[in-house]
């Protein structure tokens, strides 16, 4: 699961650290999942020999456990597992995407609140859920460069590269992309066709944003385009230098390339995300726990 360091202008706990939360995400979350598939697996062998023991009676498989939280002094909620363990797997990783969110919108002083939609984001999820715990995922960011906001677009830095993602959406395979000039695209379905600003364009510009801002830390680090479209076509393209075009045709090679990616956590590429995280734009609040110390602190005896 990729970790999502930062989320648009929201608080990260990752700006507070880069060099210990993300190898403490992956400690928390493979430890959890194997302490759960322990309980589940617990359960499997219970409901076996129930079935020996009672098996005239329709048994249901699930079981209700109690999900260890954080905050051990939370109340914790009863829920149903899943059959199977893919279902087992994918359940987890919808409970991490909360989790994430807490983390890229927090710290133990201060708080954002992210938009209630982006849970169900699917774009996000995909991001998120699909790649491998050592890629790292500025979402949307907005970077404070010379008192001028620019928008970030999707960043995954991985162990080996900055990969600048943008996503071309179509309603089936029918459709194809084609480049008419340096601004403009086509968009053909069987009914009809539509004219869409270069979708490049804006990947210019993150990439040149991005590679200014390792420029001023001195750091040397690749940084490569990727456009996206996994059910479409994209057409009469020329080969462009640090730029992948990904359709239909080779979406499952390069999903699959970087799926598989087994890479751990490296220095470098720790080093580079702090160096982005420290030119975005942060909006956050004290915690309210935090604003009542404080008041308290503040009182004089007497007052």
């Amino acid at each position: 699961m990729g970790q999502l360091i930062k989320l648009q202008d929201h608080i990260s706990r990752y700006e507070t650290d880069m060099f210990h939360y993300p190898g403490q995400f992956i400690r928390l979350k493979n430890d959890r999942y194997n302490r759960l598939k322990e309980q589940w697996q617990e359960q499997l062998t219970e409901e076996s020999v129930v079935d020996e023991v009672e098996s005239t009676e329709n048994k249901s498989f699930f079981r209700k456990f109690r999900v260890q939280k954080e905050e051990p002094e939370e109340q914790k909620p009863t829920v149903e597992l899943p059959e199977t363990e893919e279902e087992l797997k994918q359940w987890y990783l919808d409970q991490l995407m909360d989790f994430q969110l807490r983390w890229a919108s927090g710290t133990i002083k201060e708080i954002s609140y992210p938009d209630a939609s982006l849970r169900e984001n699917e774009q996000l999820k995909y991001l998120l859920q699909r790649f491998p715990d050592s890629y790292l995922l500025m979402y949307q960011p907005l970077f404070l460069i010379k008192k001028a906001l620019i928008e970030g677009g999707i960043l995954l830095i991985t162990p080996l590269e900055i990969v600048c993602i943008s996503f071309l959406e179509a309603e089936d395979s029918s459709v194809i992309y084609e480049p008419i000039d340096e601004r403009r695209w086509l968009k053909k379905t069987e009914e009809r066709e539509q004219t869409i600003l270069n979708p490049m364009l804006q990947l210019n510009r993150i990439e040149k944003t991005v590679k200014s801002l390792l420029d001023y830390h001195d750091i040397q680090f690749p940084v490569k385009k990727t456009l996206i479209t996994k059910n479409a076509s994209i057409h009469s393209l020329q080969a462009h230098l640090n730029t992948d075009f990904i359709d239909k045709h080779v979406y499952d090679q390069w999903f699959t390339k970087h799926r598989s990616g087994r890479t751990p956590l490296k220095y470098q590429q720790l080093k580079v995300a702090e160096a982005l995280l420290s030119h975005t734009q942060t909006t956050s609040f004290n915690r309210p726990e935090w604003d009542e110390a404080d008041n308290d602190f503040m009182q004089q005896p007497g007052d």
